[in-house]
């Protein structure tokens, strides 16, 4: 192993993120750990990796890209041997002294590039997970050829040594726009966390695949539980209208971001708002749902003028507002109402019918 004190005093230093890594990496927190800032800021939460790797099991999984190794310590669990690829020497020491510290045996980590690797190796393996690099030259790529490292070059590659080839694409990355990318996609998840959009997972065969037959899953983790919603890539359908209820639904970030909002309202029987808008009302309260339940406190067509004189009645001058589907912003509506943010209650402003709906509620869940 390299000597990397000097990184180590660094690391050790950065104080202001232990309230994070407790939180991110309860396992790094509680065993005294080491990490880089760049490297932590950039790895895939703790409980989000053990999903992903809840989802696979075998003899052999190839990591190629390691980084901090949290995906490499998920993997671990669920696979006989994990072989990870990370060309940075100094991160592969300190994920020796983590693995070390977790009494985990069974991760080789190789100080090479994918590429090299591959080029090198004909060893064959029942999962290949890549976390490629999206800073490339300080900017965020998005597509990803521009990744490091390019996963569309080293397909062919990857098809032949295994079957199911996973990659963790930013969230900024369209999930349509991977149809474009690959041929082989079998599914992909969205996965959030406690209801924040972290990750969109592709998983890939050696085969060829017809789009249609894709399936998408929104997922949100949260710290008690995990939720799950399917759906097609075809089953576009749409739910009832309404206006009223007891309850407002906000469809959380996984759901929105596979624009699957439509067909999760049809699959929990929950009526629409508007069908430009994740948001349905019910006088049912659902036990599970991924995204935010809010008890409507009053709704009411909106106008500016109608909703100063609400809130002034109230004595409400803070609250937390939110637009959408209207020509008008969340910022500017602010303004115009003279509010400031925050607070216990909240203010959606909606379309209805063709009209603005406005939405006092309290929520119920996160």
């Amino acid at each position: 192993m390299n000597t990397f004190g000097q990184s180590a005093r660094l690391v050790l230093s950065v104080n202001d993120l232990k309230k994070a890594i407790k939180d991110k990496l309860p396992s790094f927190s509680e065993n005294k750990c080491l990490l880089t800032k760049r490297a932590f800021e950039q790895c895939t939460a703790e409980d989000v990796a053990n999903f992903k790797a809840s989802l696979f099991s075998g003899q052999s999984a190839l990591v190629l890209a390691g980084g901090l190794g949290m995906d490499d310590i998920a993997f671990s669990k669920t696979f006989k041997e994990v072989i990870s690829i990370e060309p940075d020497i100094e991160l592969n020491d300190i994920c020796e002294f983590n693995f070390s510290r977790l009494n985990i045996n069974n991760i080789n980590r190789i100080s090479q590039k994918a590429e090299e690797f591959l080029d090198r190796s004909d060893a064959t393996f029942d999962l290949i997970y890549i976390d490629p690099d999206r800073r490339a030259d300080e900017q965020r790529q998005i597509l990803l050829k521009d990744h490091l490292p390019n996963c569309i070059d080293l397909m062919p590659k990857l098809k032949k040594i295994s079957n199911t080839i996973l990659i963790k694409c930013s969230p900024l990355y369209d999930y349509e726009q991977a149809f474009k990318e690959l041929d082989n996609i079998s599914k992909m998840y969205a996965i959030s966390r406690n209801g924040e959009m972290k990750e969109l997972l592709i998983v890939c065969n050696s085969l060829p695949k017809n789009q249609n037959d894709c399936e998408l899953i929104a997922v949100d983790v949260k710290k008690d539980k995990t939720l799950i919603a399917r759906f097609g890539t075809e089953n576009k359908t749409q739910s009832n209208s309404t206006g009223t209820g007891k309850y407002l639904y906000e469809a959380g970030a996984s759901v929105v971001k596979l624009r699957q909002f439509k067909n999760y309202a049809s699959q929990l029987e929950l009526p629409m708002i508007d069908a430009t808008v994740p948001y349905f009302c019910s006088d049912s309260l659902l036990e599970t749902f991924i995204g935010r339940v809010f008890e409507i406190v009053k709704a009411f067509e909106f106008s500016s003028k109608i909703g100063a004189s609400y809130l002034k009645a109230l004595e409400i001058n803070k609250i937390n507002l939110k637009v959408r589907g209207m020509k008008y912003s969340t910022d500017s509506l602010r303004k115009s109402l003279k509010i400031s943010e925050g607070g216990e209650d909240f203010l959606f402003v909606l379309p209805y019918k063709g009209k603005a709906m406005a939405y006092h509620c309290r929520r119920i869940t996160d």
